[in-house]
């Protein structure tokens, strides 16, 4: 159901089930850090789905959930954010420099899950993925990854620079990290050098990402750090944290200068990702997660004129020797 990690003795990781409906995998199962102390704090409080999972690890470790005065947010979506109605005498704390998004929160949730609905919708046209109660599916999956949200989301804004307190004894460095997702931040403790670095990917294809460019130049600020411990949103704790975030410098930058050479017969998103991954998943609604990262870095591509691209929709074409190029993406 979920597991705890002791990191120190005001230091807990709780890892939260993967937030699944009707067995169709979403997302990987998310860390919360739990900081103890006369004011128990949370950074991110997991999925809607997750609340009971969440309230169970903290009694576990003996924390009612009502004692929790802070959480901290690594971004604004609904996988680390939605679980904060469980946690009604909690602050939420969002990376907000203009000091107002996102206020209408289930605007901005509304924009993933469209994007992510279109990108499903097309990738069920294909054989593989076919399947006479995909509709009905699809949507009940949708209706409860995204439930309904207030759009009145109360929050403090935090901005890069600012420091926080969790619990007793951590001063975390607020670190502007955008490229994972709108809002996207990590924590830094300069007495530690630990860094609690969200969806940063460490090595392969990120989990999320909106933005290439932004994702590339956050690696870099945080790799400046020299952070020894990196503390994640998914997967385990790593030791060598600066040469870790540089591993996944190294791997998007390899993908950018590399991808061009299996484009020569100007494959589609699908016939790219295909051929890249060597294998097509049996998950549709994951895979349509998978298509929009891929997408973001082919159209990066095509706005550093590394690649051309021709067409629109699912029929577009990514290649090195197109007749007419087409304006930049995004």
């Amino acid at each position: 159901m979920y597991a705890i990690q002791r990191i120190d003795e005001t230091l807990w990781q709780i890892t939260l089930p993967n937030p699944s409906v009707s067995a169709l995998p979403a997302a990987r199962p998310i860390n919360v850090y739990l900081f103890t102390g006369s004011a128990p704090a949370l950074l991110n409080a997991g999925h809607p789905s997750q609340q009971r999972a969440l309230a169970a690890a903290l009694r576990e470790i003996g924390v009612e959930p009502s004692r929790i005065e802070r959480v901290v947010s690594t971004s604004w979506s609904i996988d680390v954010v939605g679980g904060i109605a469980g946690l009604p005498g909690a602050d939420l704390f969002l990376l907000s420099p203009d000091m107002v998004k996102p206020t209408r929160h289930d605007d901005w949730q509304r924009q993933w899950r469209e994007e992510w609905e279109a990108m499903l919708q097309t990738l069920r046209e294909h054989p593989h993925f076919a399947d006479e109660d995909a509709a009905e599916q699809d949507a009940a999956f949708f209706q409860t990854f995204f439930p309904k949200l207030s759009n009145n989301l109360r929050f403090i804004p935090l901005r890069a620079g600012h420091t926080i307190q969790m619990g007793d004894t951590h001063a975390l460095e607020v670190i502007a990290a955008p490229g994972p997702d709108p809002g996207h931040l990590c924590l830094y403790s300069p007495q530690k050098s630990w860094l609690f670095c969200g969806d940063l990917p460490r090595d392969g294809m990120p989990e999320r990402m909106t933005s290439v460019r932004d994702m590339l130049a956050s690696l870099e600020r945080c790799v400046a750090l020299e952070p020894k411990l990196l503390l994640p949103n998914r997967g385990s704790i790593r030791e060598w944290g600066a040469f870790t975030l540089q591993r996944g410098a190294r791997f998007l930058n390899n993908f950018l200068s590399n991808a061009t050479s299996v484009m020569k017969d100007a494959p589609t998103l699908l016939e790219f990702v295909e051929a890249d991954m060597g294998y097509l998943p049996d998950y549709p609604i994951r895979y349509a997660s998978t298509l929009l990262i891929y997408q973001s870095m082919l159209d990066e591509m095509v706005r550093a004129r590394l690649v051309l691209a021709q067409g629109q929709g699912w029929s577009r074409r990514y290649g090195v020797d197109l007749e007419e190029p087409t304006p930049d993406a995004g």
